[in-house]
């Protein structure tokens, strides 16, 4: 709740938003983090099973790529403060990602451009493109504004 709280807060200032952060803020975090609450705990399920391992035989690798999907997820919920939080009039463009191999939505999003922010049906990194939180990609708003590039994890 506490990542998606901050990271709504720095999507808005990354919009031009400034404002104290308050209840708004720890209500969309929270409501985020209930959003996910299922995948946390089926992790957490996956953990405690044994399906990664156990001993010299856990596969370190593994769990923690799937634990970064979920830190990964707070770029989308910051990207979306980072649209909701622009100017009505704003234009964005959704902006591919330099080296990945792109997978079918964000290519297609992209020939969308410009967006704007009533028309957005998701965001760079919110898990909802077949590239899940790894998505590479990021908004452009019109007047050179960038939302939150992803930072590498591992």
């Amino acid at each position: 709740r506490g990542g998606h709280r901050e990271a709504w807060k720095l999507g808005r200032q990354r919009a031009g938003d400034f404002t104290e952060s308050g209840i708004v803020d720890a209500m969309i975090g929270r409501s985020v983090a209930d959003g996910q609450a299922d995948y946390i705990h089926g992790f957490a399920d996956r953990l405690v099973s044994g399906f990664y391992g156990e001993g010299d035989d856990f596969k370190v690798s593994l769990a923690r790529n799937h634990a970064n999907l979920y830190l990964k997820q707070t770029r989308g919920t910051a990207n979306e403060a980072f649209t909701q939080s622009s100017p009505d009039e704003a234009e964005f463009d959704w902006t591919l990602g330099g080296t990945e191999k792109h997978c079918s939505d964000c290519p297609y999003y992209a020939t969308l451009n410009p967006w704007k922010k009533d028309e957005i049906v998701t965001n760079p990194g919110q898990g909802e493109t077949p590239c899940l939180s790894n998505c590479k990609c990021h908004w452009a708003r019109a007047d050179g504004v960038t939302s939150f590039k992803p930072v590498d994890l591992n």
